[in-house]
C-alpha cells in the first residue's frame, strides 16, 4: 500500500447562510482558492479520483478522502508498505 502526499485545488465557499454584500464578496471572488496538501494510505487511484485514508488497520479504517484528478496538482510517493 503507498503513502502519499496528494497536493490539490479545493473549491471554496465564501460567506454564511445569510445573505451576502456583494460589493464585499466581489472583492475575494478573484482570489485563487486554497491549495491543500493531503497525507495518507492510498485506497483507491482510478479515472475519476484518488481516495486515501489517513489510518489504516487490518479490518478496519479512519475517515477516506476522496479527490477528484481535475482538482490534484501533484501526488508524491512517500513510501510503499
Amino acid at each position: 500500500m503507498k503513502v502519499v502526499k496528494v497536493t490539490w485545488v479545493d473549491a471554496e465557499t465564501v460567506g454564511d447562510s445569510s445573505w451576502q454584500e456583494l460589493e464585499e464578496v466581489m472583492q475575494t471572488v478573484k482570489d485563487q482558492p486554497p491549495v491543500m496538501q493531503t497525507v495518507g494510505f492510498v485506497l483507491c487511484e482510478c479515472e475519476t479520483h484518488i481516495s486515501i485514508t489517513d489510518s489504516i488497520g487490518e479490518q478496519e479504517c479512519g475517515h477516506v478522502t476522496k479527490i477528484p484528478l481535475a482538482m490534484i496538482q501533484e501526488v508524491e510517493v512517500l513510501t510503499t508498505t
